[in-house]
């Protein structure tokens, strides 16, 4: 929750007037819900997503760099062991990525 509150915190301090309405009309999110999430609600995921596009907006292709850069520094300095995990996570993430696309 700690987080979700300093998410919010920066939303505001960079969008300090705009109303429940606007946030859920750029975020997606029903208004209802924005609402109960400015009051506290814990946030899903897409939400956090939604809030966290608005409130730091990056490059999507400086986000792909830092990503490829991050894991050479870890392929670098993990066991096989670790290296497997990664690729464990990262085939169940495409996995979950194609059954969303299928569905």
């Amino acid at each position: 929750m700690v987080l979700q509150n300093l998410l919010i915190k920066d939303f505001r301090q960079k969008h300090p007037k705009m109303t429940y309405r606007q946030i859920g009309q750029l975020t997606g999110i029903q208004l209802t819900r924005v609402f109960r999430i400015f009051n506290g609600a814990p946030m899903k995921l897409n939400e956090w997503e939604a809030f966290q596009k608005l409130t730091n907006p990056k490059n999507e292709s400086s986000e792909r760099q830092e990503v490829m850069e991050l894991a050479e520094k870890v392929i670098s300095k993990l066991s096989s062991n670790g290296i497997n995990d990664v690729k464990f996570f990262l085939g169940r993430k495409l996995q979950l990525i194609n059954q969303r696309v299928t569905l």
